[in-house]
C-alpha cells in the first residue's frame, strides 16, 4: 500500500489489520495429481511479466554407475533370494533450503507531514529450510520454516514490492505460529512457520491439511480471485505463496474437470482467535473444453459471500486469460443487514503472447473495481472500507503491461507499467535477472513512480489530502541475491 496511505490510516484511526503458483489444467488445477513432491519455484521478479509464474525443478543427484556383474561366475553360484536393496534415501532427497538478501534505497518526495526522516533505505534477510518427503505410499508431508531479520522505514514497511515471510498478515493464518527474537524501532526479527501440510492421496482423491498456499486466481498480475494470503500486483519476489491454516478436498471427473472443496480457518484480527466472520468456505469446479479452462467459483470468504469464474487458454497464439467474482459483503458473518456495504464486482482480464525470438514475453491486463473509489479524495475512506486480507487497490481502473526478454540464457531483463487509471498516477519498474550460478541469482531493478502528490492536511481531522494513490511513492533502486539449496 502506498506509503501515504498507510500514514493516513494511522492519522484517521485504526484500520481492519491487512492481512502464483502457474495456473494447470482442470486435472492438475485441483491439486489430485501424482503425490510427487514439488521442488522450489523459480520467481517471475517484479518487475513482472504478467504471467503466472513457473517453477524450476530442484537439481538432481546423479548416483554414480555401479560395476558391471560378474558374468564369470561358478556354475555353483546360485542366484540370491533376497529381493534387491532399495535406493537409500538422502538427505537431499528430502531437505532443502534457501536464502534471500534483498536492499533497497527509498527516496520520497520532499514531505516533511509524511516522510520526516527524508530518504531511507530496506534491508531483508531471509532464510528458509523446506521438507518435502513421502511417508507411505498415499502420504506426503511438506513444511516451510523461515528465519527473517529485517529493517524497514516506519513509512513503507515490508508490504507491497518488498513484503516478505515475516510481514505477511491475512485473516487466515494464525500469528502462533511465528515468534519476534528481535524487535528494536525499524528493526525486527523473527522465526515461523510458513507452510506445513498433510496430503492424503487416493487414485484421484486428494485430502489437504494444516498450512499451505491456495490461489484460484489465473491472471498474473491483478488476481481479483486470490482471496487466500495473495502478493501485490507489483510484488519483487512471489517464490514462495503464503500458506494459509485449511484443509482442502480435491477431487477429479475424468481426465478434463476437477472439484475442489476447501475450508479456511480466519481469525479476529485483534485478538487472532477463531472467528466465523473471518473463516471460509468455498468451492471451485473446472472443466477444460474448446481449447480453455472454464471454471466457476463461490463460497464464503472474510467478511463476504463470493460468486465467480474464469476461464485461461489459448486462440491461436495468444493466450487469454480472465477472471471475475461479485462479493456480497457480510461483516459479522451472520447474514446480509443494511449495515453491511454495497454489493461490489470486479474483473479482471488480458492477453498474453510468447516469441521465440531472445524468448519474449508481452502481456497485458486491465481491472475493473465497481467498489474502488472514484477519486482522491476518496482514498482513504475506501482503504478504512477494505476487507480483511484484500488486495489494496483504492480506485477503479487499472492497466497493467509487460515485456520480457533473454538479453543472453544467463541475463534475462524485463519492463512493467501500472496505471491507477483513476487518477492516472503510475508505476514503472525496470529489472534484470542474472544467473550468477545454478541455483543462484542476483536481481537489479527500480521503480519510479509518478503521479499528483500531497494535497495539504485537513486541519480539523489531521487526515492528509492525497492527490492520486502512486504519486507518493518512493523512487526504489534494489538489488537483491538467490541462493537455493
Amino acid at each position: 500500500m502506498n506509503p501515504a496511505v498507510v500514514l493516513a490510516l494511522t492519522l484517521a484511526g485504526p484500520e481492519p489489520e491487512p492481512e502464483q503458483d502457474e495456473q494447470q489444467s482442470a486435472w492438475e488445477a485441483a491439486g489430485w495429481g501424482a503425490p510427487e513432491p514439488e521442488p522450489p519455484p523459480v520467481d517471475i521478479t517484479a518487475p513482472v511479466e504478467i504471467i503466472p509464474p513457473s517453477e524450476a525443478v530442484a537439481p538432481v543427484e546423479v548416483a554414480a554407475p555401479t560395476e558391471p556383474p560378474d558374468t564369470a561366475a561358478s556354475a555353483w553360484d546360485q542366484p540370491s533370494a533376497d529381493p534387491p536393496a532399495k535406493d537409500k534415501l538422502k538427505v537431499g532427497d528430502v531437505l532443502m533450503g534457501s536464502l534471500r538478501l534483498t536492499g533497497s534505497y527509498l527516496h520520497f518526495d520532499d514531505e516533511p507531514a509524511l516522510f520526516p526522516s527524508g530518504d531511507d533505505a530496506l534491508l531483508v534477510t531471509v532464510a528458509r529450510i523446506l521438507v518435502e518427503a513421502d511417508a507411505g505410499e498415499h502420504v506426503h508431508v511438506s513444511f516451510n520454516g523461515f528465519g527473517e531479520l529485517a529493517r524497514s522505514p516506519l513509512a513503507g514497511g515490508l508490504s507491497g514490492s518488498f513484503a516478505s515471510a515475516g510481514s505477511t498478515r491475512s485473516a487466515y493464518r494464525t500469528r502462533y505460529l511465528s515468534w519476534s527474537y528481535w524487535e528494536s524501532g525499524a528493526v525486527l526479527g523473527q522465526l515461523g512457520v510458513d507452510r506445513a501440510s498433510m496430503r492424503l492421496s487416493f487414485d484421484s482423491i486428494n485430502l489437504d491439511i494444516g498450512r499451505f498456499p491456495i490461489t484460484y486466481a489465473v491472471t498474473g498480475m491483478f488476481t481479483t480471485n486470490d482471496f487466500f494470503a495473495p502478493f501485490s500486483a507489483t510484488a519483487v519476489n512471489r517464490i514462495y505463496k503464503p500458506g494459509v491454516d485449511a484443509v482442502r478436498l480435491s477431487a477429479g471427473i475424468g481426465p478434463t474437470a476437477s472439484v475442489d472443496v476447501v475450508g479456511v480457518l480466519g481469525y479476529d484480527p485483534q485478538s487472532d482467535r477463531p472467528s466465523w466472520a473471518h473463516t471460509a468456505v468455498f468451492t471451485r469446479a473446472a472443466i477444460v473444453g474448446g481449447g480453455f479452462e472454464w471454471a466457476v467459483l463461490g463460497g464464503k470468504v472474510s467478511q463476504r459471500w463470493v460468486a465467480g469464474g474464469s476461464l485461461q487458454g489459448d486462440a491461436g497464439p495468444i493466450n487469454l486469460r480472465a477472471e471475475f467474482h461479485v462479493g456480497f459483503p457480510d461483516a459479522e458473518g451472520d447474514g446480509r443487514d443494511e449495515d453491511d456495504q454495497p454489493i461490489y464486482g470486479r474483473v479482471a482480464a488480458g492477453p498474453s503472447m510468447m516469441f521465440a525470438w531472445q524468448n519474449a514475453v508481452l502481456s497485458a491486463e486491465y481491472l475493473y473495481a465497481s467498489d474502488g473509489a472514484a477519486s482522491p479524495s476518496k482514498y482513504i475512506d475506501r482503504a478504512l472500507a477494505g476487507y480483511t486480507d484484500d488486495q489494496p487497490y483504492l480506485g477503479r481502473h487499472y492497466v497493467a503491461a509487460a515485456f520480457g526478454l533473454e538479453i543472453i540464457p544467463i541475463l534475462r531483463a524485463s519492463v512493467t507499467g501500472l496505471v491507477n487509471a483513476t487518477d492516472g498516477s503510475g508505476l514503472a519498474g525496470v529489472s534484470a535477472v542474472y544467473s550468477v550460478a545454478d541455483e543462484s541469482d542476483l536481481i537489479l531493478g527500480v521503480f519510479v513512480p509518478w503521479g499528483r502528490g500531497l494535497r495539504g492536511i485537513d486541519p480539523v481531522t489531521a487526515i492528509p489530502n492525497l492527490g492520486s494513490e502512486l504519486g507518493l511513492s518512493p523512487l526504489s533502486v534494489y538489488l537483491e541475491a538467490r541462493v537455493f539449496f
